[in-house]
């Protein structure tokens, strides 16, 4: 009993320091799950590590003038069902610019939306979704479940990204994701795909579409899979010339472009 009203009377601060927070932050986690971010314009930084507080830094700019659009973001900035939610959006018509970077607990799932800019996301261990209209995404040390990104516009890069399951829909840009251990379904409308696996997955689907622009697929050299692929034999590169039922599936399907299925080059 004693312990839940102290969860709650943190949880309460915690709410009630995020409403009235204007510019820098710092309270207890007590009580979020997870982070929501939605902003129309400007650069997200999320960071996730050993940590039993939420700091947060926003910074409004206009023309390159630190903090002179302060008046042109309506910013709600609360915590609801265990999700601490930050939402900035234009106000009277004007354009809103905000740079924001919050240090959570890297237990924590994230999910944002952003409008224009680039989004850097690393070290959170449970799931992770970012989508992106304009600008470049940055990933490094994702874990969890699912790990799910949505672009229109610009590339996506990541380093050792651990997340059990992938799913990445690009229409304009390049794919670049190292140190995979899980299944993947990826698509890239325009831009080169390259992935990397550390550790192969064991049983699961592979699956790769691109409509134009290379493929590259690195995978340890004990891989056991069952491919289809679906490109010009032409311009196929397969390092892996056996079939093993009792691994995983791999599905290629590229209209236009190079298609290559490599080993780890030492």
């Amino acid at each position: 009993m004693i312990s839940r009203i102290i969860i709650a009377a943190a949880l309460m601060c915690a709410i009630s320091l995020v409403e009235a927070a204007e510019e820098n932050s710092t309270f207890p986690a007590a009580g979020i799950e997870g982070i929501s971010i939605k902003i129309p314009a400007g650069e997200i930084t999320l960071v996730g590590n050993e940590t039993n507080e939420i700091h947060v830094e926003q910074q409004f700019t206009f023309n390159g003038s630190t903090n002179s659009n302060r008046e042109n973001c309506a910013v709600t900035f609360k915590t609801y069902s265990g999700v601490l939610t930050y939402i900035a959006s234009h106000n009277n018509g004007q354009h809103c610019k905000v740079n924001l970077r919050l240090t959570a607990p890297k237990g924590l799932s994230v999910r944002v939306f952003s409008g224009m800019g680039p989004v850097r996301v690393s070290g959170f261990a449970q799931a992770v979704g970012v989508d992106v209209k304009i600008g470049n995404i940055q990933l490094q040390e994702i874990g969890g479940d699912n790990l799910n990104i949505t672009a229109r516009s610009g590339s996506i890069s990541g380093k050792d990204i651990k997340a059990k399951n992938i799913k990445v829909d690009c229409n304009l840009g390049d794919i670049n994701l190292e140190g995979l251990t899980g299944t993947a379904d990826v698509f890239n409308h325009n831009g080169r795909i390259a992935l990397g696996w550390e550790h192969a997955p064991k049983s699961g689907i592979v699956d790769i579409r691109s409509s134009k622009g290379n493929v590259s697929l690195t995978f340890p050299v004990d891989a056991r899979f069952v491919s289809k692929i679906k490109a010009d034999p032409k311009t196929l590169t397969n390092e892996f010339n056996q079939s093993a039922p009792d691994g995983f599936s791999l599905n290629i399907k590229a209209s236009l472009g190079e298609v290559k299925l490599l080993k780890p080059r030492i």
